[in-house]
């Protein structure tokens, strides 16, 4: 941290944040989407445990030069040892690794995106205990097989709109907890965050311009529907037989299937409500009309969505309002 002197104050003020500071240090030494950790990005300081440990063996070591005790000699220099073989275990259980970013899950308002890190381990020793985390968000502990493992990655929770991704931290304290083994990888892409969820469920809304569900009836083989006369080229399986047989007229069964309601979510319905408010009431009732298995169709400003289901169709719409008012 850098300090100025003013005289108006007689004190050093300190002209550069620590946040800046380490802002500055992870967009220097940060990785790009495609990486492979070598020596040169992989930073090591010891724990909590670690300082303890090291104060540990300098109060046994100034012991044993006091008394002059060969075995108190060997318990410190095994001990002093063993935490160098640690750090090079420590070093080892996440040099070599191969990260690249795989899809990048959408979320809505408040709540964590998640990302899939793709993880290369060339090696065949297994690499334990490796932990994911963006800053704000809950870290993800895993252990690494050798070949390429997927690891799912939560993104801390963001308000509506398009972010960027932040810079995934990785890190390790294997095998004993006395050093951490860290680095970062600064990934490249965007995400969506949809509106929160909120409003009156769907039974409440009027579609269409008469206020009604619009339903139809097409061909199909569900429900039966009633008879009609013979035509040459229907099948034999629709005749009604039983008529045939008593004499009668040959007639054919017909069958039809009704299809789902299909209904328009309209940015006018909702004009009573604030920006995100009507934002909120529409995602609400694209996931109600999506559950309830029924074609929907979606309007707003500069957006005209024709009915249909599934989610593609469900993404389409969310979509628009993720973006509201944000430059695409």
């Amino acid at each position: 941290m850098a300090f100025l002197f003013t005289r108006a104050t007689g004190r050093f003020v300190p002209t550069i944040s620590w946040r800046s500071l380490r802002q500055q240090f992870v967009r220097r030494y940060a990785l790009p989407r495609q990486v492979r950790l070598d020596q040169r990005r992989i930073f090591i300081v010891p724990t909590r445990h670690g300082f303890v440990f090291g104060i540990m063996v300098l109060v046994m070591l100034l012991g044993s030069i006091n008394y002059d005790n060969n075995l108190a000699f060997l318990l410190t220099f095994l001990l002093a040892g063993m935490g160098l073989v640690a750090i090079l275990h420590t070093f080892r259980n996440i040099v070599g690794l191969s990260f690249s970013v795989g899809k990048v899950f959408p979320a809505f308002a408040g709540l964590p995106a998640k990302v899939q890190v793709i993880v290369e381990n060339p090696e065949p020793l297994s690499r334990c205990n490796v932990q994911f985390s963006f800053s704000g968000a809950t870290p993800c502990r895993v252990d690494l097989l050798s070949g390429s493992t997927t690891v799912i990655v939560e993104l801390p929770g963001q308000q509506r709109g398009i972010h960027r991704l932040s810079t995934l931290r990785i890190e390790t304290e294997f095998p004993v907890g006395l050093f951490r083994a860290w680095s970062y990888i600064d990934l490249d892409g965007d995400y969506l965050v949809y509106p929160k969820p909120w409003g009156q469920p769907l039974h409440h809304i009027v579609t269409h311009a008469s206020g009604q569900l619009s339903a139809a009836v097409a061909g199909g083989n569900d429900d039966f529907l009633g008879f009609r006369r013979y035509q040459p080229g229907d099948s034999l399986r629709h005749i009604h037989w039983k008529a045939v047989a008593r004499g009668r007229e040959p007639l054919t069964k017909q069958f039809g299937e009704h299809e789902s309601p299909q209904l328009w979510l309209e940015w006018d319905t909702v004009l009573h409500l604030g920006i995100e408010d009507r934002l909120s009431q529409l995602c609400q009732w694209i996931l109600d009309a999506e559950n309830a298995g029924l074609s929907y169709g979606f309007r707003m400003p500069g957006v005209n969505i024709g009915p249909g289901r599934g989610e593609i169709h469900r993404l389409n719409c969310l979509r628009p309002l993720a973006l509201f008012g944000t430059r695409k």
